[in-house]
């Protein structure tokens, strides 16, 4: 494992940040090792694949591309030690800033690694009591009342709205900056390359709806945050609750026989029952907020 120097470490709004320095010894190992990966795949004419000499290949590998393959595994090593040495729940992708990175003197970057949320529920019972009383002077709330099932649902809808929507408003999370940026720009890559196959540019997209890109970046921050407070809060009612997934009901939805021999479409199902527990669960979370 590389060796380096950690300082003014501190964890700050879920973000555990920190600076290192790595000794110039350190980086000449990892940028011999690099060179050794990129000779490994080095096509140069009248030599086989992997089959360059040294001399013949540094000549044939450009500073950036050394650097490059030095950086990612410098950067990958250190930002795993430090998860480790410093027992991080992480939630989300570390960022590294460099600050100076020559093979000419020491290291010196900036890490940023996200951590779980911290979330803080409100009194959710009280919550669905206040709710499910409003509802009732509103005439929503009509318990007894002959209903079709149609017209039950509907009411029970209108109900689960009310009650996520107090829980949102009351729900207290601090997340780190680093996911919601990460996810901000996803989703903005994901619009242009919507925006681009129906044959408009973003400028034309921003202006058709009268919107700055700041607006657009904004909105999608304010999107990404409702998400994971709404999502972690039931997760959270979950837990506090004991609510869980049984393995039967687990296997009942996923039509898994574990007496029938095993085929591909069997273990791709079985693939999903980590998606599928989550699922269920929070479906067993909801309906135990409306039996409250």
């Amino acid at each position: 494992m590389i060796k380096y120097t950690l300082s003014k470490n501190k964890v700050e709004k879920a973000t555990f940040k920190g600076e290192v320095e790595i000794p110039k010894e350190e980086i000449q190992k990892a940028k011999d090792a690099a060179i050794e990966r990129l000779i490994k795949n080095l096509e140069v004419p009248g030599f086989r694949k992997g089959k360059v000499p040294r001399d013949v290949a540094l000549k044939n590998l450009s500073e950036s591309k050394i650097l490059e393959e030095t950086a990612r595994d410098v950067f990958t090593q250190v930002i795993l030690d430090i998860i480790k040495k410093e027992q991080l729940q992480v939630f989300g992708e570390p960022s590294v800033e460099p600050i100076e990175i020559t093979f000419e003197k020491p290291w010196k970057i900036k890490v940023r690694i996200p951590l779980k949320p911290k979330i803080k529920l409100p009194d959710y019972k009280k919550i669905v009591q206040d709710v499910k009383a409003q509802a009732k002077a509103q005439n929503i709330w009509t318990p007894g009342k002959e209903l079709d099932k149609k017209q039950k649902q509907a009411q029970k809808d209108v109900l689960l709205n009310k009650i996520l929507a107090m829980l949102l408003d009351k729900t207290k999370l601090e997340i780190s900056d680093l996911i919601v940026e990460q996810e901000v720009k996803k989703r903005l890559a994901s619009l242009i390359d919507d925006i681009r196959k129906a044959g408009l540019t973003l400028s034309e997209y921003l202006k058709a709806r009268n919107l700055e890109i700041e607006d657009l970046k904004e909105k999608f921050r304010k999107e990404i945050i409702d998400t994971y407070k709404i999502e972690l809060a039931l997760e959270e009612i979950a837990n506090k609750e004991n609510i869980e997934v049984k393995p039967e009901e687990l296997k009942k939805i996923l039509n898994i026989d574990e007496k029938k021999p095993q085929v591909k479409e069997k273990e791709k199902m079985q693939q999903l029952q980590y998606y599928w527990a989550a699922v269920l669960r929070k479906q067993k979370t909801l309906e135990f907020l409306l039996s409250l």
